[in-house]
């Protein structure tokens, strides 16, 4: 006897799921041994915390920045100006937001625990907004208590220096100012991801 049940489940700019069950040699009356169900994931295969952390999180492709030494700055921040390089020998992590992304939003709270945890041992969080009056970041810092610092890109020029397609993009900078990796988007389980990288790039 053999039963094919097929389920595709969407998720969305991924495509389709599909779940298909085969179910062979089914006997009715008999005692099922304990470990017929038991998964056994093919070769080759690894485990993932988060499923669709990986889908969203996965192999994108690679930015020109990746590898070469991240570019300097100044632009004004909420409290006083900021340059890239008066961060230099830390790890440093550029977020590019705007206070409209819902993506943004979800991912800020993560980062500001990152944050908090690692400042101590030579981390920093950028916050780098695009093109929003600087009352309007205060007033959503204040409101969302988000203590990292954050500089105002106010003609959107340090994005496009770094090429970022969108919001939120997250870069990455080691303690010798090299752009180490660059993330696009945002997916509830990658701040496990982000953490890594940053703990990682502390031991170097």
């Amino acid at each position: 006897m053999k039963d094919d049940l097929s389920e595709a489940s969407t998720m969305p700019g991924v495509g389709a799921m599909v779940i298909e069950e085969t179910y062979d040699n089914v006997r009715v009356g008999v005692d099922t041994p304990p470990d017929t169900f038991v998964f056994k994931p093919p070769e080759g295969t690894e485990q993932t915390d988060d499923l669709l952390a990986e889908i969203y999180g996965g192999p994108q492709r690679p930015s020109p920045l990746v590898g070469n030494k991240a570019p300097d700055f100044k632009l004004d921040g909420l409290e006083k100006p900021m340059r890239l390089s008066d961060y230099a020998g830390e790890v440093v992590m550029l977020e590019f937001w705007t206070t409209d992304c819902p993506a943004c939003r979800m991912e800020m709270p993560a980062l500001q625990k990152i944050y908090e945890k690692y400042k101590e041992q030579g981390f920093v969080l950028i916050g780098v907004n695009d093109r929003e009056p600087g009352r309007t970041v205060k007033d959503f810092m204040d409101k969302q208590k988000f203590t990292f610092p954050v500089a105002l890109d106010a003609d959107g020029k340090v994005g496009n220096l770094y090429r970022v397609p969108g919001r939120p993009t997250l870069v990455v900078i080691d303690k010798k100012g090299v752009v180490r990796n660059v993330h696009i988007g945002y997916a509830p389980g990658l701040e496990r991801r982000f953490e890594r990288e940053v703990k990682k790039l502390l031991s170097e």
